[in-house]
């Protein structure tokens, strides 16, 4: 279906961009058009037409001083594809300082992009304080969008956990435990597994954590969807440190390397901060499980 839907907006695209050239004082069609277009090829794995598209959109606004606070979400996809992380941050930081202008600081556009703001930002240390900052009004402002909080909240205690401060960390995690499993909601519990999986290693119960993993992994991975697989391999690391610490090297080295199989395919689609640091952890876990 993907491919289908790749193949009837090329063929749209031939037609529509062309024909928006000649919207005169148009500052809106033309580079929402062209971010659209992107974003089908983004969603296709083709991350250099995406770029192309989203810089164009980018470029067809240069110079228009009220930008409809639609058109963010052109700075935030060209974010996404942005290597240098000074100009990927500045983007993306223009992006919320515009919606926060806008729309102000609870409508959930504002606080998605804060959202995104801390997962661009290169350092752990400077993204924890932005991303807190977001969990913290998606708790207090609109509680019911629990997906949302689970989202936030998880990478919250990665990054915690990341700079030292376990105690800390296993928090976050019962938090995001405490959310509860809504039936029918796929993601909901892919967020509370893991987080219990998590929660069970930092006090030490690895039965636990292994078979919260387990289920994951197993449920995930089929995905062909690279958003799903990654909590499959977000499972696939934890199974790999549980056999590790067991000294199971060889079981451990193959969880390990399918982690690093879907972080490398994800790393290469985005510069989402959170797939690389995974990607370099799991990449020190192997040579760890290596030398045993």
């Amino acid at each position: 279906m993907l491919h289908a839907d790749l193949g009837a907006m090329k063929r749209d695209a031939t037609f529509l961009l062309p024909l928006s050239l000649g919207l005169p004082g148009d500052h809106f069609a033309r580079p929402l058009l062209l971010n659209n277009v992107g974003g089908a090829y983004m969603a296709a794995g083709d991350r250099a037409e995406a770029q192309r598209h989203y810089q164009a959109a980018h470029d067809a606004l240069a110079g228009v001083r009220d930008v409809d606070p639609e058109l963010t979400c052109v700075d935030e996809n060209l974010a996404r594809l942005t290597r240098d992380p000074f100009a990927r941050e500045a983007l993306v930081r223009g992006a919320w300082t515009r919606k926060r202008a806008a729309l102000g600081d609870a409508n959930l556009a504002t606080l998605g992009a804060l959202n995104l703001y801390a997962r661009l930002t290169a350092d752990p240390a400077r993204a924890l304080p932005l991303l807190a900052q977001s969990c913290e009004a998606y708790a207090t402002l609109h509680p019911e969008l629990v997906e949302s909080r689970a989202s936030c909240e998880s990478y919250r205690a990665f990054l915690t956990e990341q700079l030292g401060d376990r105690t800390g960390a296993l928090r976050i995690y019962e938090a995001i435990i405490a959310l509860g499993k809504v039936p029918n909601d796929d993601v909901l519990s892919s967020y509370v597994t893991l987080a219990t999986g998590s929660a069970a290693l930092l006090r030490g119960d690895l039965p636990g954590a292994a078979h919260a993993w387990q289920k994951i992994a197993e449920i995930d991975a089929p995905s062909p969807y690279w958003w799903i697989r990654v909590r499959a391999a977000h499972a696939e690391h934890g199974l790999g440190t549980v056999a590790h610490i067991l000294h199971n090297e060889t079981e451990a080295a193959s969880h390990f390397e399918r982690a690093i199989r879907t972080y490398r395919e994800v790393a290469v689609l985005n510069e989402e901060t959170e797939y690389r640091v995974r990607l370099d952890l799991a990449q020190s876990s192997l040579k760890l499980a290596h030398r045993r």
